[in-house]
């Protein structure tokens, strides 16, 4: 996948590091095994009279490592992509020139000289 950069010069194509549809499927594949776990661990309480899962407890403590490993890779991921796209959008602006500092030097040297009352000797 591929995005258009414009920029003074023109327009600059730079490639996706990962396809979009590749982190909606494995988000996906998150959301509905946490879906699952949910409502196995519902329909368990409604039960009278249940005994221990100790299966239930393992599927639902995976699950939920599953999903927050995939939400942190997704949030990280798509950082990555947005400070990388950053990065070579200011990689086109042309520098900015520092602003002028009140009562900083030029590195010149001549300012001792004209800095007095005005008469030179």
């Amino acid at each position: 996948m591929r995005m258009n950069v414009h920029h003074k010069g023109g327009t600059v194509q730079q490639p996706r590091a990962r396809s979009y549809p590749a982190i909606a499927f494995v988000s996906i594949v998150a959301l509905s095994v946490l879906a699952v776990a949910l409502m196995l661990v519902i329909l368990w309480s409604a039960i009278d009279g249940h005994g221990p899962a100790k299966w239930l407890a393992w599927f639902s403590w995976c699950s939920i490592g599953f999903g927050l490993g995939v939400l942190i890779r997704r949030s990280l991921l798509r950082y990555l992509l947005e400070a990388g796209e950053v990065a070579q959008l200011h990689a086109f602006l042309p520098p900015v020139p520092p602003a002028p500092v009140l009562g900083a030097s030029s590195g010149t040297g001549d300012e001792a000289g004209s800095s007095g009352s005005g008469a030179s000797a």
